[in-house]
């Protein structure tokens, strides 16, 4: 990769959502600015279900909340991580992920993704065949 391609990729990797305003509120730095102050221990959904409330507060609609506070909590889970999605390698029904140190990459279908968030919340997974 060259140093051209590498800069442009940096750049992408940290570009803030830009449509999640509500009242003129960011709720991207909102939910960033309320999860930084909060105590990790309490665990991810928890901690989700508090920043969306939050976010109500300020007007944002549940659906609006979810996204920004689920964005903010991402963005600052792999604020120090190398590994990325390859947002222009991506689709709607496929995630690229490239993985720092890796040469191969990692596709995700949407039924992967959803399967491995179903396991880690304990939610029954039927196998289906294709």
């Amino acid at each position: 990769m060259n140093a051209t391609a590498l800069n442009t990729t940096q750049t992408q990797r940290f570009t803030m959502p830009t449509n999640l305003m509500v009242s003129g509120i960011n709720l991207f730095e909102v939910a960033c600015d309320y999860l930084i102050k909060q105590n990790r221990r309490i665990g991810r959904q928890a901690l989700l279900a508090r920043c969306v409330g939050h976010l109500e507060v300020s007007g944002a609609s549940r659906e609006e909340a979810a996204i920004a506070a689920s964005q903010a909590f991402a963005h600052l889970a792999a604020f120090n991580s190398r590994n990325r999605i390859d947002v222009d390698a991506s689709t709607s029904s496929m995630v690229m992920v490239r993985m720092d140190g890796c040469s191969e990459l990692l596709a995700l279908t949407v039924d992967d993704i959803v399967g491995m968030w179903k396991a880690q919340n304990g939610i029954s997974v039927k196998h289906v065949a294709v």
